[in-house]
């Protein structure tokens, strides 16, 4: 039974996919392709960042 509703699921084996993304400033839709039922894994990458020391004596962080 799943949300109320007694059933099965037409029989057929079901079909899992993995993906992975790389973060991004704009929102992102992640869904399994045609031909697949439902995500097993989604792995997202770290955001790239990058430490420099400047000449001011501090350290300059480039994000990206």
């Amino acid at each position: 039974m799943l949300l109320g509703v007694t059933g099965v699921y037409g029989g057929e084996s079901i079909n899992a996919q993995a993906k992975s993304a790389t973060p991004s400033f704009t929102q992102q839709t992640i869904q399994p392709d045609d031909g697949y039922d439902y995500l097993s894994a989604v792995t997202i990458a770290a955001i790239p960042v990058a430490y420099a020391d400047n000449a001011a004596g501090g350290r300059t962080v480039t994000i990206g």
